[in-house]
């Protein structure tokens, strides 16, 4: 009976004592992250609006559809658009935009079971500021989606396929954002 005790006294002292310099290792580790600069990302954050306070002029749009979801997508990460191009506007030009679906999968009797969806978008993209030499970016921007295709569905399928293409196309969007960002 008095082993027990003590056994119980020592293991609540052990277990209060680790307790603590948990929490004192813990003090200490959040104060050096504060200290530091260390913050959680928000709303304002370089990854969410890379184009935080950014003019673009969109010299050639490809096609309607897709210049409704571009020009939606800048605003949406920090972009003002202007009509005009100007000295220290980023002015983007898409070079190329194709949009596509390949089949990546058949089943044993040879019927498709998966597509892969695509779409790659080339812009140029170029911001003169003062009298230097203009920044510049050339690139290539891809977003893909495999989608499984089952043809007792296809009223669904087609559906799936529709927000699966507005899905791509938003995701190409904040891919050029983020490369745009480098021009700030």
């Amino acid at each position: 009976m008095l082993i027990n005790r003590l056994l119980f006294r020592f293991f609540s002292v052990a277990f209060t004592l680790l307790l603590l310099l948990s929490v004192f290792f813990l003090t200490i580790i959040l104060q050096g992250c504060s200290g530091s600069g260390f913050k959680p990302r928000g709303a304002d954050s370089v990854t969410q609006v890379p184009l935080q306070g950014v003019s673009v002029f969109i010299n050639s749009e490809q096609r309607p559809q897709f210049a409704a979801i571009l020009r939606k997508g800048l605003e949406k990460r920090g972009a003002t658009l202007v009509t005009e191009a100007a000295p220290g506007v980023v002015v983007l030009e898409i070079t190329g935009l194709s949009e596509d679906k390949t089949v990546s999968a058949y089943s044993a009797i040879r019927q498709v079971r998966e597509f892969n969806h695509y779409i790659e978008l080339d812009f140029t993209a170029e911001r003169s500021v003062g009298t230097g030499k203009p920044k510049q970016v050339a690139a290539k921007v891809r977003a893909e989606r495999i989608q499984i295709y089952d043809s007792q569905y296809v009223l669904g399928v087609s559906e799936e396929e529709r927000t699966i293409r507005n899905e791509l196309r938003a995701e190409v969007v904040r891919l050029l954002a983020l490369r745009l960002g480098v021009l700030r």
